[in-house]
């Protein structure tokens, strides 16, 4: 109910499109935003993948483990 009373008294967005909106074309009109999305994804990524491989790798070379309990499948039954 209430959002139905919130949609009637909200004011409409103006009809103006924008040409340019998802191309490359307005890519370029923002290049400091596209930067910091670009380094906050290769981030995450970077820290993902160096500890989904580097991590099995020093658990069995450094900490003794054996690879099977590294990788998590020691006990697991085909």
């Amino acid at each position: 109910m209430t959002v139905l009373i919130f949609s009637r008294h909200m004011h409409e967005t103006s009809d103006v499109k924008a040409v340019d909106a998802g191309t490359f074309r307005a890519l370029k009109a923002h290049p400091q935003s596209v930067l910091i999305v670009v380094a906050l994804s290769a981030s995450g990524a970077i820290c993902l993948y160096t500890f989904t491989t580097y991590m099995q790798k020093f658990l069995v070379n450094t900490a003794g483990m054996s690879a099977a309990k590294a990788s998590g499948v020691e006990g697991v039954k085909p």
